[in-house]
């Protein structure tokens, strides 16, 4: 139904509706065209589905099958002449939907794209899941890329097997294997990889880190191969069990090189408040100052700075090692000027029996002398 609407067919099967659609289809089966132009530059492609203006209007389909695309423009196959679509097993519902880059052809294969613009730049892109208006909008090669919500994944061009989940999240563009789920998690993440974020606003504050996890309401990871779990203004964080790996199994060059009393000695306690405020500064001091000013402005710093903590100052546990030569894991030391001093308080439990070990052989010693004198 309509002017030039099959005009080659010779297949079998098709129903095309509305002027030029299935113009050029010759042996093609079992294709529904409905619209203008939809599914124009078919020619022997079959099962495949068109509704709406333009809708599948490049698609080649020489051996292409089977495409379902409702929307005005959706797989639409750009700009190449001469049309050489040739996409199959694809889904695209929504306006400009793997519309196809100006100038390139797409042959990506076994994508869905639903939502306005989403997937609208895909050319060789293959496996990706796009739900949501603009979702995977820039994608162009990337492959196995899930994006779910509101321009999720929308700046990703080649990042292949990333998940997004929220509005604005994962904002990748070449960087492989990462998650974020929760509104503008991984906001920042433009080439790391095997990054995770889970939470809103939970993000990288560099966006080159790898193996970095940030889990939790606006939390934020400064560096490489680390966890961060919650944000600054977090004041308790509790399990009902806590093990640490140690399987002796698995454990070689065992030695008892502990140091103990010459360590803990140097060790200066003390009591201290935290400026949670002032921490949350250096961790996103590289964001940029938009994304920066909206993860702070409705923070309330004042309960987590007002509690007060008694530990050490990481410097200090550093430099106390180092003066009696003590190889001491218990301090993280920054890689970088992005990066931050942290303490591991369980590693010190360590030093500190090696030091009641070494004073109870002191006092064992002392009371054989005094167990002595008294004979006399």
């Amino acid at each position: 139904t309509g002017s030039a609407a099959m005009y080659l067919n010779t297949g079998s099967f098709n129903t095309a509706t509305g002027f030029g659609s299935l113009n050029i289809h010759t042996t093609g089966s079992y294709n529904t065209a409905n619209g203008y132009l939809t599914l124009a530059s078919n020619t022997t492609g079959s099962y495949n589905v068109a509704e709406g203006a333009y809708a599948g209007y490049r698609i080649l389909n020489v051996t292409a099958n089977p495409n379902t695309i409702i929307g005005a423009n959706a797989l639409h196959g750009g700009d190449a002449t001469p049309a050489n679509n040739t996409a199959s097993d694809n889904v695209a519902i929504g306006y400009r939907s793997m519309y196809g880059t100006v100038g390139s052809a797409s042959t990506g294969t076994q994508n869905v794209a639903v939502g306005n613009n989403a997937m609208r730049f895909n050319t060789t892109g293959g496996f990706n899941t796009a739900n949501g208006t603009n979702a995977l909008n820039a994608n162009l090669t990337g492959t196995g890329n899930t994006a779910i919500g509101n321009s999720s994944l929308w700046q990703n061009i080649s990042g292949n097997f990333n998940v997004s989940v929220g509005f604005s999240s994962l904002a990748n563009t070449t960087g492989n294997y990462n998650t974020g789920v929760g509104e503008q998690s991984l906001s920042l993440n433009t080439t790391g990889n095997y990054n995770s974020a889970f939470g809103n606003l939970a993000n990288v504050s560099i966006g080159t880190l790898t193996n970095a996890t940030a889990i939790g309401y606006n939390s934020a990871v400064n560096a490489s191969n680390k966890v961060r779990i919650g944000n600054t203004t977090v004041t308790v964080v509790e399990g009902p069990v806590a093990y640490t790996f140690s399987d002796g199994r698995f454990k070689t060059n065992v030695t008892e090189e502990v140091q103990g009393l010459a360590f803990i000695t140097k060790l200066r306690p003390v009591v201290y408040n935290l400026d949670t405020r002032k921490v949350d500064e250096f961790l996103t001091k590289n964001m940029p100052d938009s994304i920066r000013a909206e993860r702070m402005k409705n923070q309330d710093y004042k309960p987590s700075t007002a509690i007060r903590q008694s530990g050490f100052i990481a410097q200090e546990v550093e430099q106390a090692a180092k003066a009696i030569g003590y190889n001491f894991n218990g301090v993280h030391i920054p890689e970088n000027e992005n990066d931050n001093y942290s303490v591991s308080y369980q590693t010190i439990v360590v030093p500190l029996v090696k030091a009641v070990q070494e004073q109870q052989q002191t006092i064992e010693l002392l009371l054989k002398r005094i167990e002595a004198l008294e004979k006399k």
